[in-house]
């Protein structure tokens, strides 16, 4: 992002609509999302490649046979029976991305490290019955056809003896990733019926406001670095130059204006004026900047140079390159809609897992407190698995 926005934007303009920040158009159009599924299996592979095959044999625990863990229930969510093995499997998924220190591992901090995960298999679990009863789920294919290779991959990484040290085998982590590609298709499904509604809203919002894209050359009125950073004194305020430098900043940007008046660009003479630091282009809707630059832009016309804008910010010209970006717009709509979403996808999720009734439904104790997180925590500390 230009240092000028970045700037100008924390000292000088409100970049807020309705409350929510519209983002630049460095913001990635169109390209293909990463959803929930694939970020999950991509974490899974970067840990295996971490990994790799570092002897997790060696000394591996046996702490549950594989019989045992997939016959004690842990808990139900109704006719759903959580067992130990897919417990054990959630539980060491969450140690390797939390990297707790063994070494100081308390008992209340391995109490609280169960319960953490018990609450995360309920949310996941509630997610994935509900993903099952909806007939009209699209369930990606290509998801479930990698499953047995994600598996396979994860136990060899993790080491099988590891893993079957704590009841999980093939089918045990099969059908973890499984519930994964049915969660990922139920929470991208959300996302995108919120987002349409969303959209609506802030179509009606937003249809008043005119959207443009500029170019500008900015002598800016604070100090900058040699590498074109703003400086900054030890109360973090920015530098302002004196007002003998000012003048000289008035006087080149008159020039240049001047100049690209008769036809020079703009893009070539922020370079031989040493300015390209600070200046660049812009989209933004009409009214976003202060009073002289709002009143300047809301009256040009495509390929208007600007005269010389005193604003707080500094010296400007600005050449209007689009003064009815509807591109944009519609942009900052599409953005704001699944922006939106996307941050209100946890709240669905949490009532999702409150009209299940199954909120407050308990762990057997008895089972958990035969887990031994800290060993757990020692031994994937000790072979390498984070």
């Amino acid at each position: 992002m230009d240092k000028f926005i970045l700037v100008y934007i924390e000292k000088y303009l409100e970049r807020r609509i309705s409350g929510l920040k519209v983002k630049v158009e460095h913001t990635h159009r169109g390209g293909k999302k990463m959803n929930r599924m694939r970020m999950f299996l991509a974490g899974v592979m970067i840990i295996t490649l971490l990994i790799g095959s570092t002897g997790c044999a060696n000394g591996a625990p046996n702490e549950f046979s594989v019989e045992d863990g997939k016959n004690t229930i842990v808990m139900s969510l109704g006719d759903y029976d959580v067992t130990l093995s897919e417990f054990n499997l959630y539980l060491i998924q969450y140690l390797s991305m939390q990297q707790l220190d063994p070494n100081s591992l308390s008992a209340e901090q391995c109490a609280s490290t169960l319960e953490t995960v018990v609450s995360q298999m309920k949310l996941e679990l509630v997610e994935y019955l509900l993903a099952l009863s909806m007939t009209d789920l699209e369930v990606p294919q290509e998801d479930l056809d990698e499953v047995p290779t994600i598996a396979a991959n994860y136990i060899e990484g993790y080491g099988a003896d590891f893993l079957t040290g704590y009841g999980i085998d093939q089918a045990s982590v099969e059908q973890l990733f499984t519930e994964q590609v049915y969660i990922s298709a139920l929470t991208d499904r959300a996302k995108e019926d919120m987002a349409k509604d969303y959209y609506e809203q802030y179509s009606e919002e937003y249809k008043d406001k005119t959207f443009h894209s500029v170019y500008y050359a900015l002598f800016p009125s604070i100090e900058y670095d040699a590498e074109g950073n703003p400086k900054t004194d030890g109360e973090e305020e920015y530098i302002t130059l004196s007002d003998e430098a000012m003048k000289e900043q008035k006087t080149k940007a008159e020039e240049l204006q001047k100049r690209a008046t008769k036809g020079e660009a703009l893009e070539d003479l922020i370079e031989e004026y040493g300015i390209s630091y600070c200046s660049g282009s812009q989209r933004n809707y009409n009214g976003a900047y202060d009073d002289a630059l709002n009143k300047v832009i809301e009256n040009m016309k495509e390929g208007d140079i600007s005269e010389v804008i005193e604003t707080d910010a500094g010296y400007m010209i600005v050449r209007m390159d689009n003064p009815n970006d509807t591109e944009y717009k519609e942009y900052v709509i599409d953005y704001a809609a699944k922006d939106t979403a996307n941050n209100m996808i946890t709240q669905m999720q949490t009532n999702w897992l409150q009209s299940s009734g199954y909120a407050n439904v308990e762990a057997d104790t008895d089972i958990l407190k035969k887990i031994d997180v800290k060993k757990m925590c020692q031994y994937m500390k000790k072979n390498g698995i984070y």
